[in-house]
């Protein structure tokens, strides 16, 4: 019994460990900047694995709710490769990628937009605004500098 307790809390770090990394890229590349977004992809992820668990007698969603979130980060960066067996894996490969298709895929193939963020959720996580990337006047440090006029001869040149 302690061997199955150890090999399930190995997994449980492993896990953990690339949630960490999956949402910290999530947090800030698709989802930066709109926090509320990002909530309710974890609400909808989240009561979609309470509905399966309900109906498949399960009492534990925390590793597939990772792996919902690790399947959406993967559709999102198409060229990291990352391995999922098991069941609890299963389960949260088969919520990602409903989350996933239904919000970006659908609508991309011309579908109506069914799942957007709540209105309440956008008010509690407020978009954050202010800075924009890519557009408008670039930083100080990075503006063209004026041009110096110290030297304005031709100088001699090696075949002179």
């Amino acid at each position: 019994m302690s061997w199955f307790l150890s090999l399930y809390r190995i997994q449980t770090l492993m896990v953990s460990g690339m949630a960490v990394i999956a949402e910290t890229d999530m947090a800030s590349g698709v989802y930066d900047r709109r926090p509320a977004d990002y909530v309710f992809m974890l609400i909808f992820q989240w009561i979609t694995l309470l509905t399966l668990a309900y109906f498949l007698n399960l009492f534990i969603i925390g590793i597939p709710l990772v792996l919902a979130i690790m399947h959406v980060w993967c559709n999102v960066n198409p060229d990291l490769i990352v391995t999922f067996c098991g069941m609890m894996e299963l389960l949260g490969i088969i919520t990602g990628h409903f989350f996933f298709f239904v919000k970006y895929k659908w609508p991309e193939l011309g579908g109506p937009s069914l799942i957007n963020t709540p209105a309440f959720i956008r008010e509690i996580f407020p978009d954050e605004g202010g800075v924009v990337s890519g557009f408008g006047e670039a930083p100080a440090s990075r503006q063209a500098q004026p041009e110096r006029y110290g030297f304005t001869g031709r100088g001699r040149t090696l075949q002179d």
